[in-house]
């Protein structure tokens, strides 16, 4: 017998948001929600650097994957709780879509 396997392609866009990011240490949760992935840019018009976590790499300002203004990222990630952002300069702020 033959199975042929169907890659999972996303669906569609989930979710999308523009979440304002403090400066705190530790970063915050980006959003919430069960997804399949979610690209994020950092508003070209930031005035500094936006540092991506996770719950057990918290990310704080130094620490963390780095997005200077206008940079994006894409992660295959089962929830958006599973991401933490922090910023250099409290205000700042990342626009994001996740897919199902």
């Amino acid at each position: 017998m033959t199975v042929a396997l169907q890659p999972r392609f996303p669906r569609k866009v989930d979710k999308v948001g523009v979440t304002h990011v403090p400066a705190n240490s530790g970063g915050i949760v980006l959003a919430r929600g069960e997804v399949t992935g979610v690209v994020m840019k950092a508003l070209v018009r930031n005035s500094g650097d936006i540092y991506i976590g996770g719950p057990d790499t918290r990310p704080y300002s130094g620490e963390g994957y780095c997005l200077e203004p206008g940079e994006s990222f894409r992660v295959d990630i089962s929830n958006l709780d599973g991401i933490y952002v922090v910023s250099c300069v409290s205000g700042d702020a990342v626009t994001w879509a996740s897919v199902r």
